[in-house]
């Protein structure tokens, strides 16, 4: 059974100028914390079958991944798989992450975050998944927060933006 981690913050900006930001699937690394870099490595940009590599450092780890999209909601998100190559992102059995965005009250959009994923190795898995979850939902609450003050300043977060944002209720 897979677990999720998810978190959710409003933009201050309409949906339609969220979503033209959110399809351009080459700017992960402006708002996901320890990425330095993202490839575009298909020639479709959007839609099913888009694919990217993720380029950075992440608690001190090096980070290749690819991310590949899976399901295609125009206007209102995607998911992507997290892989690398044909195997799954470690640590996961299986990992995907979904972006969505909808409009909420007055030229504002509601950004919501899923990071879903199953862990191998059964009862042990199960053991990782309960360790690992807050570091997840935290991680999941770090890349929202980033494309929130992404979106509203034009600039990358950084670890200080971020505190601030969660400090004000975010």
């Amino acid at each position: 059974m897979a677990a999720e981690a998810t978190y959710s913050v409003v933009i201050d900006m309409p949906v339609t100028q969220a979503w033209d930001k959110l399809r351009d699937l080459s700017q992960a690394h402006n708002y996901v914390p320890g990425l330095t870099r993202t490839e575009m490595t298909t020639p479709a940009r959007e839609g099913v079958g888009a694919s990217r590599r993720v380029y950075g450092r992440q608690s001190g780890m090096k980070v290749e991944m690819d991310e590949t999209v899976t399901q295609w909601r125009d206007g209102s998100g995607f998911r992507i798989r997290l892989h690398k190559g044909e195997q799954s992102a470690p640590p996961f059995k299986e990992g995907w992450f979904d972006y969505s965005v909808a409009a909420e009250g007055d030229n504002k959009t509601k950004l919501t975050c899923v990071l879903g994923f199953t862990m191998p190795g059964g009862p042990l898995g199960g053991l990782l998944e309960s360790l690992l979850k807050p570091i997840i939902t935290g991680n999941v609450r770090a890349v929202a927060l980033g494309l929130k003050h992404w979106y509203e300043t034009g600039t990358q977060p950084t670890n200080a933006d971020r505190k601030r944002l969660r400090q004000q209720g975010f």
